[in-house]
């Protein structure tokens, strides 16, 4: 079984059918064996609050699962766990993995970490879509934090 709160799955599709948003579902422990369920529960829920596909951005690291679903209109982004401190032998190895999930047609798009833009960009060439994201510093999250304290 794959691991998500049914509820709270539900939740984010009734949000959606309130307005125009998309959503990212994080999905870890996707596997070939488990994904018809997954991908049956969201095409459940996708038509119960008739939500369009191409509003759902489906993330994994295994994007062999997406076989499944590779002609839908979800959108299916490959996770690049990759340290921006790997050497450059580590790194190429993320690199082919990205490039023979490219090669597959099951994926849309490669999420990953914003440190590692400038490598990746460099090393992948071709028309797919790049979600990144950074992370804040504690010491930013706390200044964020700061003005809405009042005494």
């Amino acid at each position: 079984m794959y691991d998500i709160n049914d509820e709270i799955l539900e939740n984010y599709f009734f949000y959606l059918s309130g307005n125009d948003s998309k959503v990212w579902l994080d999905i870890k422990n996707i596997t070939t064996d488990n994904a018809e369920i997954l991908f049956e529960d969201l095409n459940c829920l996708a038509e119960q609050y008739n939500i369009h596909e191409d509003r759902i951005i489906v993330e994994s690291r295994n994007w062999e699962a997406f076989e499944l679903i590779k002609d839908t209109n979800y959108k299916k982004s490959f996770y690049i766990d990759m340290d921006p401190e790997s050497d450059i032998e580590c790194k190429m190895k993320k690199i082919k993995e990205i490039n023979k999930a490219y090669s597959s047609g099951y994926i849309d798009a490669i999420s990953f970490w914003g440190e590692n833009y400038r490598f990746i960009s460099e090393n992948v060439t071709y028309a797919v879509s790049f979600l990144t994201w950074e992370h804040r510093s504690e010491e930013h999250t706390s200044e964020l934090q700061s003005p809405l304290i009042t005494s």
